[in-house]
C-alpha cells in the first residue's frame, strides 16, 4: 500500500491557502517553498529544521526556479536555461526590438500636471472617435465544443477554453487554417492554444506547429497531441521574440504558407511579434506570411522604441512623451477599484488608501470614466498596431473576441494579407 501524499504546509500568502505540491515523505515543504522559509521558521507551532543540504537557492540561470544549494554545481551543468555557448542562425539580438535612440523615459501619473492630462484625455476621445474602429466577433470552434460543456470543467479552464475557441475560429473566417500551413504561436508557454490549433487541423496535409518562447517550461501542451490521437510535427524554438529571425528557422521549410498567432503576449512583446513578422517579409522570406491573430494585453508594460505603430502616433500629432503618458493610464482599464486585495479587506472606517483620490474629485474622474479612458487608450495603442500591418500589405482590424466578463483583455488584432488585383 502506498503511503498517503502529504501536502506542503507554506501557506501562500497571495491566494490565501497552502501550497497544492506534495511532499517527500518525511517533508514539511515542498522543494521550492523549502527555498521561502527560515532554517528554523514556525508555521504550525512546530519548529521547522533544516540542515545546510538541504538549503536551496535560486539558480543563477533563471531566479524563477531553485535548486538545492549543495547540488548548485550539477544543476548549473544540466539546467535547461543555461546559456547555449552558439547560437543559431535564427538568433540576432535586439533584431525586433527597434532603434535604441529612440528609448524614452517612464513617466508616473504624479509627473503629470492636470492640465497636461486633461488635455491628452481630451486628445486621446477625439483620436478615438476620429480613427478606432471596433466590432464584436464571439464564436465557438467545433474542435473544442465538447470540451468546452463538460461538466466538470473549472471556471479558470473554461475561461481561456473560450479564448482559444473564438481566436481559432477567426483564424477559419479568415481562411487561415489551410494545407501546407506552418502555424508559429509566439510566446507559447505551454503551448495551449497549439494544442488546440492542432486539434482543429488534424484532417489538413502537411501542416506544422512551431512554439516559440524565451525559456523552458514541464507539462508542455503538445506532449499530449499523441494521446489526442493527432500526429503532428512541432519543434519548440527558444527565443527571445525581440531576437528570432522567423526566415531562419529551417523547420518552416516544406510549407506554403506561415500563421503567427499569440494569446496574451505581453505589452511590447507583441510590438516583437509583428516587427518580426516585417522584417520576415522585407528579407523575402520564401514561405508566405498568409495572415496573423495575436489577442493583445499588458499595455502598460509597451516602450516607445519597440512601439511599431510610431508612424500613426505622428499622423495623430501624439508625441513619444504622449505614449509614456498613455501607458500610465491604460492600466486605468484593468485596475478595478484601484485598491490592492490587502487594502479592500480594511475596513471602511479606515483613510482611503488610494493617494490621486482627490485628484480624481477635483477633475471629475470618477472610476467609471477613469475605466472608459484607460480602454480608448490602449485601443489607440493597438490603432498603431493595426496602421503597421496594413502598411506591411494585411487588410487589419480590432476585434473583441471574448466578453469582458471573461477577461478585461479581450481585444484580439487580426491580419490577413491583401489580394493583388
Amino acid at each position: 500500500m502506498e503511503p498517503e501524499k502529504v501536502q506542503c504546509q507554506f501557506f501562500v500568502l497571495k491566494k490565501k491557502r497552502l501550497c497544492r505540491m506534495t511532499v517527500k515523505i518525511g517533508e514539511t515543504f515542498c522543494g521550492e517553498h523549502i527555498a521561502h522559509t527560515k532554517p528554523t521558521e514556525t508555521l504550525d507551532g512546530s519548529s521547522v529544521s533544516l540542515d545546510e543540504k538541504r538549503v536551496r537557492v535560486p539558480c543563477p540561470f533563471d531566479s524563477t526556479h531553485t535548486c538545492f544549494k549543495s547540488q548548485l554545481a550539477k544543476h548549473m551543468a544540466r539546467c535547461n536555461s543555461k546559456p547555449s555557448e552558439s547560437k543559431p542562425d535564427y538568433i540576432c539580438p535586439g533584431i525586433n526590438a527597434g532603434p535604441a535612440e529612440e528609448e524614452v523615459p517612464k513617466v508616473r501619473l504624479n509627473d503629470v500636471s492636470d492640465d497636461e492630462l486633461l488635455s491628452l484625455i481630451n486628445r486621446v476621445n477625439t483620436i478615438y472617435n476620429d480613427h478606432v474602429k471596433i466590432i464584436e466577433k464571439i464564436k465557438e470552434h467545433p474542435s473544442l465544443a465538447e470540451e468546452i460543456k463538460r461538466p466538470d470543467i473549472g471556471a479558470p479552464a473554461l475561461k481561456h477554453l473560450l479564448q482559444n475557441s473564438t481566436l481559432i475560429s477567426l483564424m477559419e473566417d479568415e481562411n487561415l487554417l489551410k494545407d501546407n500551413s506552418c502555424f508559429v504561436e509566439m510566446g507559447a508557454g505551454k503551448g495551449k492554444l497549439t494544442f488546440w490549433i492542432a486539434q482543429a487541423t488534424k484532417t489538413l496535409q502537411n501542416c506544422k506547429y512551431s512554439l516559440v518562447d524565451i525559456s523552458t517550461c514541464r507539462h508542455k501542451s503538445e506532449n499530449k497531441l499523441p494521446l489526442e490521437g493527432v500526429s503532428a510535427e512541432v519543434i519548440r524554438v527558444r527565443a527571445n521574440v525581440a531576437d528570432l529571425l522567423l526566415e531562419k528557422v529551417e523547420f518552416h521549410e516544406g510549407c506554403q504558407f506561415v500563421v503567427p498567432v499569440s494569446k496574451h503576449l505581453c505589452g511590447a512583446a507583441t510590438d516583437f511579434a509583428l516587427r518580426c513578422v516585417g522584417n520576415s517579409i522585407s528579407s523575402g522570406m520564401s514561405i508566405q506570411t498568409e495572415g496573423l491573430v495575436m489577442a493583445l494585453c499588458c499595455h502598460h508594460r509597451c516602450e516607445w522604441r519597440h512601439y511599431v505603430g510610431k508612424e500613426f502616433f505622428k499622423s495623430v500629432e501624439l508625441s513619444p512623451r504622449d505614449f509614456s503618458r498613455m501607458c500610465v493610464l491604460v492600466s486605468w482599464a484593468t485596475c478595478g477599484t484601484g485598491k490592492s486585495r490587502l487594502s479592500e479587506e480594511k475596513s471602511a472606517d479606515q483613510q482611503d488608501p488610494n493617494p490621486h483620490r482627490d485628484r480624481y474629485d477635483r477633475l471629475k474622474l470618477c472610476r467609471e470614466v477613469r475605466e472608459e479612458i484607460g480602454r480608448k487608450c490602449k485601443l489607440v495603442i493597438d490603432q498603431g498596431r493595426v496602421d503597421y500591418l496594413q502598411s506591411l500589405g494585411f487588410n487589419s482590424e480590432l476585434v473583441y473576441y471574448v466578453k469582458q466578463s471573461i477577461t478585461l483583455e479581450n481585444v484580439c488584432l487580426i491580419g490577413k494579407k491583401s489580394v493583388k488585383s
